[in-house]
């Protein structure tokens, strides 16, 4: 399988390499993909069953609606799932052997990595008040109305209609990227 970006094509494998931080998105979407397949296959054993039940009792052209009931009903249910399981196994796989490995190259970042700068404390780049709101940096205001959820380490501002974690506040703070953002929180 290749995706096409910015008129090069690339394999799964070389936009793993080229996105690492995206390796838990894919594997929740990889997962997501292989329990719905199942779920698929399940619900057409079951309409399988069903429509079995109700052709037992047809004594003419059985063969006939057994075929149109397989095409139009079951098929769709069915075709091509088999495939993306073994497809998507194959991918997870993929993606564990490459979390395993040590990342010898300093440009690239861990999933270790990045959940240790979504750990680091929003308020350590902001103040806030005692209710935790402080105005936003994004926009000019008087008010506060940017909230600070300290259990989640999280944030929100009801102006912007924005949010995110401490990745995406530092991000947009200092007009940097992800990699960078994640690199700097975590030698704070």
């Amino acid at each position: 399988m290749t995706y096409k970006i910015s008129q090069k094509n690339y394999s799964f494998y070389e936009l793993i390499d080229i996105f690492p931080e995206a390796k838990l998105y894919i594997k929740n979407k990889l997962i997501r993909e292989i329990k719905q397949c199942k779920n698929d296959l399940c619900y057409a054993k079951k309409l399988r069953t069903e429509y079995q039940k109700v052709l037992s009792r047809i004594y003419r052209d059985k063969e006939f609606w057994t075929n149109v009931v397989e095409v139009v009903w079951i098929s769709p249910w069915t075709e091509g799932r088999e495939k993306k399981i073994k497809q998507n196994t194959s991918y997870l796989q993929s993606l564990r052997e490459k979390s395993g490995w040590q990342e010898v190259d300093e440009g690239k970042i861990t999933d270790i990595d990045i959940q240790k700068a979504k750990q680091f404390s929003i308020d350590s780049l902001m103040e806030f008040n005692k209710a935790d709101f402080s105005p936003c940096p994004f926009h000019k205001e008087t008010q506060g109305s940017f909230k600070y959820y300290r259990k989640t380490n999280s944030w929100w501002c009801f102006s912007c209609q924005t949010g995110g974690d401490s990745i995406s506040l530092y991000m947009k703070l200092n007009n940097c990227g992800f990699r960078d953002a994640v690199k700097k929180l975590i030698n704070k």
